[in-house]
Parts: structure tokens; C-alpha cells; sequence
């Protein structure tokens, strides 16, 4: 089902960018809930596929970069093109090509890009956030208890960050945001066993922990963003708990139980190159003379964007994945796990 999740997520982040600007804070929120998806499946996939070992974490970080950046540089190709031939038709400042260097390689190695105006793929700067945290995670020997101190700390970190005035969009506030949704993924992760051994009693601790650290990070925060944002992030927590007991053998129909696989798979396929390509689809239709910001605009932007990534799934992501599969050595984890 977290093929499904993704998808889902993926739809909310198009949603805010092309159906009603007013719902950045949704984009923002599902942004939220992948960190700590990323998060959670990292730390499960380090653990059941390439170990705590420095050549398991050369595979490890060789696989992350193969999932990131093909898909991306082919977006941001696309995207620069369009800039190139029709720059007076972008929807936001920020996709406007510049002749700073720092700012293409920025948008080239994702190095730092939420720090700089010009974003030639705006999805793309949480991708900053993602690789950065796919290191520590892959680097710091991770358990239960380490897991567990991680979010437990992250809490007031982040109340601090708010606390001393910095602003959402300073290095140091990202940082912190990451911090608090990856170990809460990590950590949901690590508590596997523990809510299977005390079942509801855990699962209780569990909400309770989720529930106060939301109200200490809103009390501490001025600002309705960051509030909203971290109900995304809990919420997400809750969600993987509940996803990682369903299981599509409790459908007693086999043909609906193997329909139901192949869309888990198909979408959680098409979630990353749609949560990136939309933006370019979107300004491509409104180049054509589709009023942007409308009901049509977002529906033809949407079917559009889902059709362009299935394709790109098919005949590209395909190709890079079955060098994935090399890399890992084996087939514990599919394609469709990663983001």
C-alpha cells in the first residue's frame, strides 16, 4: 500500500502547485509526510539489504544516487529547454534561467537548492533535504534506541530553531525539519516490534509521544506553517503504521487481490517522476493558452503529467532500475519502494 501512499502524496504536492496557489500549505504538508516515509524505508532497507558495512553503504548511497538523479536531470533538461523558448511564460519567479553559475550547479547537483531563487525544477529543493538525510541515515548505526533518542531530540531542537526567531527558510530551520520527519521515520520503523509485542499499549505511547510534540513545536512556533506542516508529519507516522500491517492477502479474490498489487505498484512507480514533472507539464499547457490556476487547467495538467510518467517509468526508469538491481545485489527491496 505505500505505493498508493506515494501516489497520493505526490497528488497533493500538484494540487498545490497547480490547482489553487492557496494550497501550498497541503504541498507542504505531503512534503512532510515523504521525508518521513524516506525515512522509514531507508532505515528498513539498510538494515534488510545492504547492512551496516561500508561496502553496503557504497551500494546503499550508488542506489540512492541512480534513483534520484537520472529521472531529475532528464526533468530538468526539459524544463531548461521550455525556459530557453518561452521565458516569458513561467508560472513562478523562481523558474527563470540565470547566468549565476552557483545557482546552475546548484540545480544540477541539488547541492544547497532551497537556498537560491532560481529553481529550474521548484519540487526539486526538497530533493536537497532527501540526499542529505540518506547519508546520515546510511553513516549513523542505527537501532531502536538510537532511533528513538534521535526524534525524542529533534523535538526540541526544532522548538528551539522557532523559539530563537530563524526563519523557515534559513539552512538552519530546514535542517531541523529534516531531522524531526526522517527520525520519526527511522523510528516508527525501529518500534516494529515493540507495537507487536504490546500491541496497543505501545501503539498508545506511540500517538501520545506524536500528539505532545506537535503541541511543544506549535507553541513554540508563531507562524500557521510550520503547525500545519507537522500534523502532515505525524499523521504520516500513524499512517506507516497502520500500511505496514495491511496486506493485500487478506483479499479472498485472487483477481482482485493481484489488480489490487500491480496499481500499488504502478502508482508508487509513477509518484517521484510526477511529483517532478508537473510543474514543466503545467507550464507547457499554460504556454498553449490554458488559463492557469483553473479546474481544466489542473485536470489536463494532471492526466498529462500521469501519462509522461508512465512513460518515463517504462521507457527509462525501467533501465535504470534494472542497474539498481545490480547494485544491490539482490531483489529484497522493488523499484517501487524508493522514492
Amino acid at each position: 500500500m505505500f505505493g498508493i501512499y506515494r501516489f497520493f502524496l505526490s497528488l497533493l504536492v500538484v494540487a498545490s502547485h497547480l490547482l489553487e496557489p492557496t494550497m501550498y500549505k497541503t504541498g507542504a504538508q505531503a512534503v512532510s509526510c515523504f521525508f518521513v516515509l524516506s525515512g522509514y524505508l531507508m532505515a528498513k532497507s539498510i538494515d534488510a539489504t545492504y547492512g551496516r558495512t561500508w561496502s553496503g553503504f557504497f551500494k546503499y548511497i550508488t542506489n540512492r544516487v541512480l534513483r534520484i538523479y537520472p529521472t531529475y536531470w532528464l526533468v530538468l533538461l526539459s524544463s531548461c529547454l521550455f525556459l530557453m523558448f518561452f521565458p516569458s511564460k513561467v508560472l513562478i519567479s523562481q523558474m527563470v534561467l540565470t547566468s549565476d553559475l552557483s545557482a546552475v550547479f546548484a540545480n544540477i547537483t541539488l547541492f544547497n537548492l532551497y537556498s537560491y531563487d532560481n529553481i529550474f525544477v521548484p519540487p526539486a529543493w526538497s530533493l536537497t533535504i532527501e540526499l542529505l538525510f540518506y547519508i546520515v541515515i546510511g553513516l549513523i548505526p542505527l537501532d531502536f534506541k538510537m532511533a528513538r533518542l534521535g526524534f525524542i531530540l529533534s523535538v526540541p531542537l526544532l522548538a528551539a530553531v522557532y523559539f530563537l526567531g530563524f526563519d523557515t527558510n534559513e539552512h538552519i530551520t530546514r535542517l531541523a525539519q529534516g531531522q524531526l520527519c526522517f527520525s520519526l521515520g527511522a523510528f516508527v520503523n525501529y518500534s516494529s516490534r515493540q507495537i507487536r509485542k504490546y500491541k496497543l499499549v505501545y501503539s498508545i505511547v506511540i500517538l501520545s509521544l506524536l500528539i505532545f510534540s506537535w503541541y511543544i513545536l506549535s507553541y513554540f512556533s508563531l507562524k500557521i506553517y510550520p503547525s500545519i506542516m507537522y500534523i502532515g508529519a505525524f499523521a504520516s507516522g500513524a499512517m506507516i503504521i497502520v500500511l505496514r500491517s495491511f496486506s493485500f492477502e487478506n483479499f479472498s479474490a485472487p483477481l482482485g487481490r493481484q489488480a489490487l498489487v500491480k496499481a500499488d505498484k504502478f502508482l508508487g512507480d509513477i509518484a517521484y517522476p510526477l511529483f517532478l514533472v508537473h510543474y514543466f507539464i503545467g507550464q507547457l499547457l499554460a504556454a498553449v493558452g490554458i488559463p492557469p490556476f483553473t479546474i481544466p487547467f489542473f485536470l489536463s495538467s494532471l492526466l498529462t503529467s500521469i501519462g509522461i510518467s508512465a512513460l518515463m517509468v517504462k521507457y527509462f526508469e525501467d533501465r535504470i532500475n534494472r542497474l539498481r538491481d545490480l547494485v544491490r545485489g539482490r531483489k529484497a527491496f522493488s523499484a517501487s519502494q524508493g522514492r
